[in-house]
């Protein structure tokens, strides 16, 4: 049995790609063509493929982004379309392709990774850890419509037209959301480009003439659930109840609804909290490089705590010293050299999970890295989170 694993290289091996996934997965092949069609950062070599005697029998595909932490920005590769046929599996195809991938996401400098499953035993074989992703809450649209929302307006939008209003208020939302996905201009002119033949709904709400908050919904044929993103301004945060009451009038929607929200949302006051799962699951890729490209954030950090003293410690991961933090009160240093020069109490130690947590998650009491005050400033609790729309 011969057995070819690698990039494709050409638009007809792409197609076999879209035939592939529509395949396997319910959505159908258009889905996965208008997605990838629509896409104008696409690149060829962001999707891998294996052939077993020379048909195509799994297919993963890489969607690189960026996620905000506050002032720093970090590369993310994201991990979608992961797919082989019934007659190929149990066969190690898919992780494979992964190990592959996870090679390129070094060489390219990817310090994290993230994918969305209901399989999570499996990318745990390769380091992927699931952890929770913003906070889940149970609707009843009758109560939700009782509720007495406050005088503002909320208009019918339009993806293509409003584009530009949408934008800002995210930007001016998710400037307070851990690890919320970086949007450019093309990343709206692309969603408008793919949600053009499926089921979404803009509404804007606006105090005065001023638009101060946005609702995106869009049906999902094979879900149950809309994938809804509600953001606003800062002072626009009394928007969030009378765009929901928007949406529920709009979609005459009955039945109980789920929402995914980032912590501290305006709408949770209004719904039950429910263990409902993300299937989130993060991987570390390159632990310094995240931290490196992380640290004007910590600098931030740092140098806005009055109480901060010079100090230095080392991060250790497993039994590699992986840097050091040289803080004092010009400012914080993350060094890959050599940290022998420190005594053992000043180094950390932690598993690639705790390490992971750590930057995700924050210092917890438990880690020990909650026990040195560096770590409580630079690291403060945090919830990471990504819309649906953004998921891949």
């Amino acid at each position: 049995m011969g057995i070819d694993i690698r990039q494709i290289v050409n638009r007809a091996e792409l197609e076999a790609c879209y035939d592939l996934w529509g395949a396997v997965f319910n959505e159908g092949r258009a889905f996965f063509q208008q997605r990838l069609d629509a896409d104008r950062t696409y690149r060829l070599d962001t999707t891998w493929a294996a052939w077993v005697d020379g048909v195509m029998a799994a297919a993963i595909q890489i969607f690189p982004f960026w996620v905000r932490y506050g002032v720093a920005t970090v590369r993310v590769a994201g991990i979608g379309s992961v797919a082989t046929r019934p007659e190929y599996r149990h066969r190690g195809l898919a992780q494979a392709i992964l190990r592959q991938q996870l090679s390129w996401m070094k060489a390219h400098d990817y310090p994290l990774a993230l994918l969305y499953t209901h399989l999570p035993g499996f990318y745990a074989q390769l380091g992927w850890i699931p952890f929770r992703e913003g906070e889940s809450y149970r609707y009843l649209p009758g109560q939700v419509l009782a509720e007495k929302a406050p005088p503002i307006s909320v208009d019918v939008g339009d993806l293509g037209r409003d584009a530009p209003v949408l934008r800002a208020i995210y930007d001016d939302f998710s400037a307070q959301v851990p690890f919320s996905r970086v949007r450019s201009a093309a990343f709206w002119e692309d969603m408008r480009r793919w949600t053009a033949t499926s089921n979404m709904t803009v509404f804007i709400a606006k105090m005065g003439e001023a638009p101060v908050g946005y609702l995106l919904a869009r049906e999902r044929p094979t879900w149950q659930e809309p994938a809804i993103e509600c953001a606003y301004t800062a002072r626009g945060q009394h928007s969030a109840l009378p765009l929901l009451q928007a949406y529920l009038r709009h979609s005459h929607r009955t039945a109980p609804l789920t929402l995914r929200l980032p912590k501290g949302h305006a709408l949770a006051r209004y719904g039950t909290p429910t263990s409902d799962a993300s299937g989130a699951m993060w991987r570390l890729v390159l632990p310094l490089s995240a931290l490196q490209q992380l640290q004007p954030e910590f600098n931030r950090r740092w140098l806005a705590e009055p109480t901060a003293v010079s100090t230095a410690l080392a991060l250790a991961v497993g039994s590699q010293i992986l840097c050091c933090f040289d803080a004092s009160p010009d400012g914080l240093d993350i060094r890959a050299q050599d940290c022998g020069r420190l005594s053992a109490e000043a180094i950390v130690s932690l598993t690639d999970a705790q390490c992971a947590a750590l930057l995700l998650f924050g210092a917890d009491p438990q880690s020990p890295a909650f026990s040195h005050r560096l770590f409580q400033i630079l690291f403060p609790p945090t919830v990471p989170f990504l819309w649906d729309l953004d998921h891949f």
